[in-house]
């Protein structure tokens, strides 16, 4: 027996195991199975702790349940036990048959379904196929099966898009991969040498969602700090639909209307959703700030977002979680204020603003520090003379998370300027790093960069 067959049947025992448990919760997940009721029928195996596993127990029932009609329509089963390729063959050729007779077809199946045993047992007379009974309720009980399971396990509400970003491309770590959909915001990932990709999201970022739930009314999202207690999301969402009162002469401007729809306590009305999209659910405010306007509403760090959908009844729904990493802070140092740090010296001589170096002190060694837990890119580029921009050094995290850039003690970079064939005049060098954040739905080099800069004169 194969592992994979062994798992399935080990799951499906244990899962059934656990509904059998509580009599009230399992005789409710039969009754709504025989009565086709998706509603109950979840609501069962939420009770049970099991929903998650609609599609086997569904299944389950369904191979009970069908032994069960087809003894009662057709009684004991009495047959060879030996292999008699020629008797499939005719049953083969029976299907195809009665699949002609549409009329035929449908008084097969809807005695299945009624269970009538004299319905049943009339037809396959009258066609001289009473030795076939009983492949041919296996066959439509069980194409009914596959019917009611997908009826009784919708698939379950999914958050479809972070930022922009599909969610098939966040990975499990919560780090996203571009490029966005639709393309545009967001480049597809060139972490080597662009420094482009496991992206954190910043700013203000949107949510799209599917609710695959029939009579579904309202929905919230919530986002989860690992370990920590979710809160809901109930940013007012700017959207539009076309003025019911508008007609032909009107002015163009006045077609649209313009509206804001914001959730009543935790709860956004669909009914409220216009042209913005029946998959816009909301924005997720990740910078802003508390009223004494300096605490962030989302503080850096790793969150799981979840989508939960409530119909009339006040049935509950929810997605699976989805990992995300926000980061609103950009690269920092030990300079004042948190910016990063640069020194120049010669030789035993560090530089002061504005020295002069010859090439007669030999080369100059250009210091940095500055970091960020989610690195992209740093450089240090010259500027200055006539229009002249000479790339010193670069780097890029080329895919790996634990490069955070420049962190302590630095990194220190010889450079000849001479060799370089940098022409005697007066320059700035600029040292700036950059994280990878996506920030407001887009990636265009992630929070303020950590910037510093030292002018010096080149002899």
């Amino acid at each position: 027996m194969s592992d994979e067959r062994l798992h399935e049947l080990t799951l499906s025992a244990e899962v059934m195991g656990k509904l059998s448990q509580d009599k009230k919760a399992f005789a409710e997940a039969v009754e709504a199975y025989r009565t086709e009721d998706v509603e109950r029928f979840q609501k069962a195996l939420d009770r049970a702790g099991i929903l998650g596993y609609c599609r086997l127990v569904c299944q389950y029932l369904c191979s009970k349940h069908c032994v069960l009609v087809c003894r009662k329509l057709v009684g004991h089963l009495d047959t060879s036990d030996k292999l008699d390729v020629e008797e499939w063959r005719q049953f083969a050729e029976f299907t195809a048959r009665i699949a002609e007779d549409s009329q035929l077809l449908s008084e097969f199946i809807d005695a299945v379904d009624k269970e009538d045993s004299d319905a049943f047992g009339t037809l396959l007379r009258r066609l001289q196929a009473e030795r076939f009974g009983h492949q041919l309720c296996h066959w439509l009980c069980q194409v009914r099966c596959r019917f009611v399971c997908r009826r009784l396990c919708p698939e379950s509400p999914l958050i479809t898009a972070v930022g922009q970003i599909p969610t098939g491309r966040i990975a499990p770590s919560g780090y996203a991969a571009g490029p966005s959909s639709p393309p545009g915001p967001t480049p597809s990932d060139t972490k080597s040498p662009g420094g482009v990709g496991d992206h954190p999201y910043g700013g203000t970022t949107n949510i799209k969602g599917v609710f695959n739930t029939a009579g579904a009314t309202e929905y919230k999202v919530e986002f989860t700090p690992v370990g920590g207690a979710s809160q809901v999301i109930t940013t007012p969402v700017a959207d539009w639909k076309k003025n019911p009162t508008w007609s032909v002469g009107d002015p163009i401007s006045t077609y649209y209307l313009d509206y804001t729809r914001s959730p009543v306590g935790d709860w956004y009305a669909i009914a409220d959703m216009g042209l913005a999209g029946n998959d816009y659910l909301t924005d997720w405010q990740t910078a802003a700030v508390l009223a004494d306007g300096t605490t962030p509403k989302v503080p850096d760090g790793e969150y799981d977002l979840r989508l939960t959908v409530r119909t009339a009844t006040a049935w509950e729904r929810s997605s699976s979680p989805v990992r995300v990493i926000v980061d609103n802070n950009g690269p920092k140092g030990p300079g004042t204020g948190g910016r990063p740090i640069m020194s120049i010296r010669q030789g035993d001589r560090e530089l002061t603003c504005c020295e002069t170096v010859s090439k007669d002190g030999g080369d100059i060694v250009i210091h940095i520090e500055g970091e960020d837990v989610n690195f992209s890119t740093l450089s240090v580029v010259l500027y200055g003379g006539c229009d002249v921009a000479v790339t010193v050094f670069e780097k890029t995290y080329d895919g790996n998370l634990s490069d955070h850039g420049a962190p302590a003690p630095g990194i220190d970079i010889p450079w000849d300027p001479w060799r370089a064939g940098v022409d005697p005049c007066c320059y700035v060098i600029f040292f700036r790093i950059y994280d990878r954040a996506i920030t407001n739905n887009s990636w265009s080099g992630g929070n303020a960069p950590g910037v510093t800069w030292r002018s010096i004169t080149i002899t």
